[in-house]
C-alpha cells in the first residue's frame, strides 16, 4: 500500500504559519528596498549591516529585481501547494525545502565572507527558511520514494541557487554615497578651498577637492 502525500494537519498548520511570516517579511523587505527605506529600518540606521547588505548588488538580480521578490513568490507558491495533492506537489515542496536551506547557506556565507557585515532582518528570514526546509523535509520524507526525490531535489536546488549567485555576481555594483552632518566648526581649524573654516583636516599633499561647503 502506497503512503499518502497528504501532510499531517498539525505539521501542516505550523508550516502554514511560518510560510505566511516568511512571505510577509520578504514582502516588507521588498517594499523597503524599492522605496529606498533601507537606511531607516528599525534598529538598522544608515551605514548599518542592513543598509550595507540590502544596498549591495547581491540584494538584487540583474541590478533591478530585489531577491526578496523571488523568495516571497516561492513562499506563497509552497503555501498554495499545501492544499494540492499528488506527487508533483510533493516533489515541488521538497525542491522548495532544499532551496530554502541552500539559499540560507549562500546568503549567510555571502554576508560573512564577502560583505563582512550582517543584516539581522535577512538572517531572521533565512533562519525561518531553514526551519521551514527542515519541517517540510521531515513531513515529505514519509512519502514512498521520497528519499530518491529528495536527493534529486537537493542537486537541482543547489544548481538553481548557484545560478542565482552567478547572475547576481554579473549585476552592476550600485553607486554608494555617504553624507555626514559635520558640525562644531572652530576658528582654529584649517580652511577649506573657498577660504571658510572646516572641522575636517585634510592631511598630505597633492590636489584637494572640496565637498559639502568645504567641510570635506
Amino acid at each position: 500500500m502506497k503512503k499518502t502525500t497528504e501532510m499531517k494537519p498539525a505539521m501542516k498548520w505550523v508550516i502554514v504559519i511560518l510560510l505566511i511570516a516568511a512571505a510577509a517579511m520578504s514582502l516588507w523587505l521588498t517594499v523597503e528596498k524599492l522605496s529606498g527605506g533601507i537606511n531607516s529600518l528599525t534598529g538598522c540606521g544608515a551605514g548599518s549591516g542592513c543598509a550595507n547588505v540590502l544596498g549591495s548588488k547581491w540584494s538584487v538580480v540583474l541590478g533591478l529585481i530585489p531577491v526578496s521578490v523571488f523568495s516571497c513568490a516561492l513562499y506563497l507558491a509552497v503555501l498554495v501547494s499545501l492544499w494540492m495533492r499528488g506527487f508533483k506537489a510533493h516533489g515541488f515542496r521538497m525542491l522548495a525545502a532544499w532551496m530554502f536551506i541552500a539559499a540560507a547557506v549562500w546568503f549567510t556565507a555571502l554576508q560573512i565572507f564577502v560583505l563582512k557585515t550582517m543584516c539581522p532582518y535577512c538572517m531572521t528570514m533565512h533562519g525561518v527558511g531553514v526551519l521551514l526546509g527542515v519541517l517540510i523535509l521531515l513531513a515529505e520524507l514519509k512519502v514512498e520514494g521520497a528519499l530518491k526525490r529528495s536527493l534529486t531535489s537537493l542537486i537541482l536546488a543547489v544548481l538553481l541557487v548557484s545560478g542565482l549567485a552567478v547572475v547576481q555576481s554579473m549585476g552592476p555594483t550600485p553607486d554608494t554615497h555617504r553624507v555626514d552632518d559635520v558640525t562644531g566648526v572652530d576658528s582654529n581649524l584649517p580652511r577649506g578651498l573657498d577660504g571658510t573654516k572646516s572641522d575636517i583636516h585634510a592631511a598630505g599633499e597633492g590636489r584637494l577637492v572640496s565637498f559639502f561647503e568645504s567641510k570635506k
